[in-house]
């Protein structure tokens, strides 16, 4: 077994797994994992700025692998399976503390899915709740990421944007959930580090609107 997946394994492991993958949608998860790591990565050093504890290694592999599992997917899963086929993956992977980044698989969706709701899914009954704070970082910058198909490419969206939508799509109880979540991460940010990763935010999306 190999130690702690660095950042270059943690890229070829999920490049093999696409390779592998008879989903038609490679080049956009690997690009959506890219965004998530460049977001993420900044986010954290900007909250060790402010004195906060952070594996900046682990924010930077969960984040790159998050959403391996989507390379498993079949049309006929429901979408958040990808977390449980994610931990699969990792399991199976040869890493040792797999289980450290299998937890970014699980946790990650919207802001975390409660045990009721879990069971209501089908999925084993446990809460797939981001717990470290590593986890909660790249669950803060993967809501952000969103493909737009009538551009073709991605957007990183601001804060009110997904509270909205999460409103629109789920209900109000859990748009309040997922704004008192981003508030969080963003007052561990600090206002200054906030601003900061504001600034990046919007120069990576206009980036991503040239490209």
């Amino acid at each position: 077994m190999i130690t702690m997946i660095s950042e270059n394994e943690a890229w070829d492991l999920l490049n093999s797994q696409c390779n592998k993958s008879s989903i038609d949608y490679t080049d956009k998860l690997i690009q959506h994992c890219k965004i998530v790591h460049d977001l993420s990565v900044f986010l954290a050093k900007e909250m060790t700025k402010h004195g906060i504890k952070i594996n900046l290694e682990l924010v930077a592999v969960g984040a790159i692998l998050h959403d391996i599992g989507r390379t498993i997917m079949t049309e006929n899963d429901h979408p958040v399976m990808h977390g449980i086929y994610g931990s699969q993956i990792m399991e199976t992977s040869g890493v040792k503390d797999w289980h450290k980044i299998a937890s970014f698989c699980t946790n990650h969706i919207g802001i975390g899915i409660k045990k009721a709701e879990a069971e209501r899914l089908g999925l084993p009954s446990k809460d797939y709740i981001p717990k470290l704070i590593e986890e909660k970082i790249v669950t803060y910058c993967d809501n952000l990421v969103e493909f737009n198909r009538a551009s073709g490419k991605y957007m990183i969206h601001d804060k009110n944007y997904i509270i909205e939508r999460m409103e629109k799509e789920i209900s109000k109880t859990h748009s309040n959930e997922t704004k008192h979540f981003m508030d969080k991460i963003e007052l561990i940010a600090g206002r200054i580090g906030f601003k900061e990763f504001e600034t990046y935010r919007e120069g990576y999306n206009l980036k991503l609107k040239e490209d």
